[in-house]
């Protein structure tokens, strides 16, 4: 199918001027396809390019780069986007060859072409990933049908007692050499009555991202642990809390301050400072530390002078610690050591505990002294067995 207007003739000619001057890297945004004039630039080398992009990014588009030498080098790479499309430059097409897309429709709505079905099942999986549920499918469908370069979906749902609202973003955009529907970042909202505060969070495809419920717990001023990946490839393990006191100027939301390992904090190590039932070993100490991790706040049963008591414990990374909040939500005091319970300690355990004056060098090396009864047995006269009448 041939479309005159795959490249727009300002578009062209701006391509031919900068190859003629050996400008062969490309920055542009989102996709060549249909691009606009003002979203495309031509540099002669690839730092410049790049320091561009990174600049551009700041207002939420997504620029790329890449190489190419020659006319027809770019008008392959247009046309390779959307497979059966031909590029014919203005002043080559016939004028009985109508464009593919209306004109009126292309300017306005920015129809895109692409795989429907195989972008609403990746974009299905990542809101359950992201804890968002199947909700929204209806909605994104329709969103994926009307070929908008971009869109926004609200969701709404309820933790507990935290009533959560989040918006959305996708867009359509070049990633990795292919072209698709990507959801790029959401915004979450904690509902409280009171200031209701909000926060942005970016979604990558490693499956790191913020979850929904880790986004309530984040807005309820508690720590998440992450493994996340830096610029350079290199994961790492990070706890993470929202920093109200520094705003982002890209986003316009407070920035997530990453603790990291520095810290010292044993997770494990800070659960069993305490004697909670349960959770000295086994299964139910991993699921309430994947808990904690997660920056909820699980019930315990603390065991105290013999007598359980349900609490709550919540991580806190900066002061090596938990926090500890009995049923009425009154926090507790937590200790920042190992507690012995002593009132529990059997007679066998503290013998075990109470350390020997004995030297074992010394109890080989001294001879045990004999009672002489082996002696007397040895010299004691044998005499005739008696028979049993």
């Amino acid at each position: 199918m041939h479309v005159p207007d795959l490249i727009s003739q300002e578009v062209w000619e701006k391509a031919k001027q900068s190859f003629e001057q050996e400008a062969y890297y490309i920055a542009y945004n989102n996709t060549l396809l249909f691009v606009h004039e003002d979203d495309i630039q031509f540099f002669n080398n690839s730092e410049d390019a790049a320091d561009f992009a990174l600049h551009q990014t700041s207002n939420g588009d997504t620029w790329q780069i890449v190489r190419i030498t020659s006319l027809d080098e770019f008008k392959n790479h247009v046309e390779s986007i959307i497979p059966g499309l031909v590029y014919q430059p203005p002043s080559m097409a016939a004028e009985t060859h109508p464009s593919f897309f209306p004109v009126k429709e292309l300017h306005s709505k920015t129809t895109i072409i692409m795989d429907i079905q195989k972008s609403l099942e990746q974009l299905s999986n990542k809101l359950l990933f992201l804890g968002f549920g199947e909700g929204l499918n209806t909605e994104l469908e329709r969103q994926l049908k009307e070929g908008k370069p971009e869109f926004s979906l609200q969701a709404s749902t309820e933790f507990g007692k935290d009533k959560m609202e989040a918006v959305l973003n996708f867009r359509y955009a070049e990633k990795n050499g292919k072209e698709n529907y990507f959801l790029n970042n959401y915004v979450a909202t904690l509902v409280n009555g009171e200031n209701n505060p909000s926060q942005f969070f970016y979604v990558n495809n490693r499956g790191q991202s913020i979850t929904f419920k880790e986004a309530c717990n984040l807005l309820n001023d508690r720590y998440v642990f992450k493994t996340l990946t830096s610029k350079t490839g290199v994961e790492y393990d990070t706890w993470i809390k929202i920093d109200k006191d520094n705003i982002d100027l890209k986003t316009g939301y407070p920035k997530l301050h990453q603790y990291g390992d520095r810290l010292g904090f044993d997770l494990q190590e800070a659960v069993n400072r305490l004697p909670f039932k349960f959770l000295q070993y086994g299964p139910e100490l991993k699921m309430v530390m994947k808990s904690l991790e997660k920056g909820n706040r699980p019930e315990v049963l603390l065991l105290k002078d013999g007598v359980e008591q349900k609490v709550s414990i919540e991580a806190n990374p900066p002061s090596l610690t938990l926090n500890m909040f009995d049923a009425e939500g009154m926090k507790m005091e937590y200790p920042s050591k190992k507690v012995e319970q002593q009132y529990e300690q059997s007679a066998s355990v503290a013998v075990a505990e109470k350390p020997s004056t004995y030297n074992k060098k010394d109890l080989l090396s001294k001879k045990r002294q004999s009672n002489n009864l082996l002696e007397k047995k040895g010299k004691a006269k044998k005499g005739p067995r008696k028979k049993i009448q």
